[in-house]
């Protein structure tokens, strides 16, 4: 015996779809909110009641297609429920709607669990009893999810399609499929402890590893973008590094050409330019060819914004970090530097 009270079954699957809508609602977020959520959400909600009671009232449900029928559409109206309200991709509001569906399946074998604990054959609930079986039951797994799983909600999103589809058609298969038809649409078939924790178990299962998945699919996304930072950062080293030996070069070549134009030219306006072609000496050597084109390559940076730069740096000590390392380290500690110091009038 299904030791449910009368009026409960007559609302079975209405209420079945509010549990399931609950539970969509734990995997979306604030942001992804569409206008007027607070008259789209109601509105939704009874119009998708009414038509499920009417549906509910009116179909056999000794046969089997009509059974499968009726939970794909609890599902499926989960899911427009979640397009209407949300901005989210098709894909993302299949799957969070199909996790509502989960966790609302959860929650039903934990009631199961406890009512076989609680009743004694041919036994039926009262209305309050039922009532609060469902708020311990169905508050007890949200609340899990809600704190457990919540937090990581932004990585959920970046599941690949093809997770996510996979993902869909094995909570569909685990929470409409086998576990719904082993009960029946009354509980007439009463499934044994071992069968609701394993529903349970395998459901949790389910939520864990799309979100250690997830997990993982940024980590090789933000891999892949540290990657591409160190090849640009690879790439600018070099190029600085051919800069500041470029003009190391010319400003040698400047040094002797001025020098054999002594006898020929005003010396006053030699002085001059020899003084100007001085700014550009290689005057920083720490013993550290990256540190010297990091020192030198912002020095004449500082020059043309009137920013007085001075270093004491011991580069030998610093051989034991690679050049990669040691120039994207610096570097960005003076490009802050810099860039603090040109806002101070």
């Amino acid at each position: 015996m299904h030791g449910l009270p009368e009026w409960y079954l007559l609302i079975k699957i209405p209420l079945m779809f509010l549990q399931a809508l609950a539970g969509m609602l734990l995997f979306t977020k604030l942001e992804n909110v569409k206008g007027n959520l607070g008259l789209r959400l109601p509105l939704c909600t009874v119009v998708i009641f009414l038509v499920l009671q009417f549906i509910y009232r009116n179909i056999d449900l000794t046969q089997t297609f009509f059974v499968i029928m009726l939970m794909g559409l609890v599902y499926v109206f989960v899911a427009l429920t979640a397009c209407i309200c949300f901005h989210y991709s098709l894909s993302t509001s299949l799957l969070i709607s199909a996790n509502g569906y989960l966790i609302q399946h959860i929650a039903g074998c934990l009631k199961e669990i406890c009512k076989g604990i609680i009743l004694t054959d041919h036994s039926v609930l009262g209305t309050l009893e039922v009532i609060l079986l469902d708020l311990f039951c169905i508050g007890s797994i949200y609340v899990l999810v809600y704190f457990v799983f919540r937090p990581k909600l932004y990585e959920l999103e970046e599941l690949d399609i093809r997770w996510k589809i996979a993902f869909i058609v094995l909570i569909i298969l685990l929470s409409i499929g086998v576990s719904r038809l082993t009960k029946g649409m009354h509980y007439e078939i009463q499934p044994s402890l071992v069968e609701n924790l394993y529903n349970i178990v395998v459901g949790f299962l389910f939520i864990f590893l799309q979100f250690d998945i997830a997990h993982r699919v940024k980590l090789v996304s933000n891999v892949a973008t540290m990657q591409q930072i160190v090849r640009q950062q690879y790439l600018q080293y070099e190029k600085s590094k051919e800069n500041v030996q470029l003009v190391n070069e010319k400003y040698h070549d400047l040094k002797k050409m001025i020098a054999s134009m002594k006898n020929y030219i005003d010396t006053q306006e030699l002085d001059k330019l020899e003084k100007k072609v001085s700014e550009y000496a290689p005057q920083i050597l720490t013993g550290n060819e990256v540190i010297d084109v990091i020192l030198n390559e912002k020095r004449m940076l500082c020059e043309k914004q009137n920013i007085r730069i001075t270093s004491l740096v011991s580069g030998a000590d610093l051989d034991f970090v690679q050049e990669l390392d040691l120039y994207a380290l610096f570097s960005n500690a003076l490009e802050n530097a810099i860039d603090a110091v040109s806002k101070i009038s």
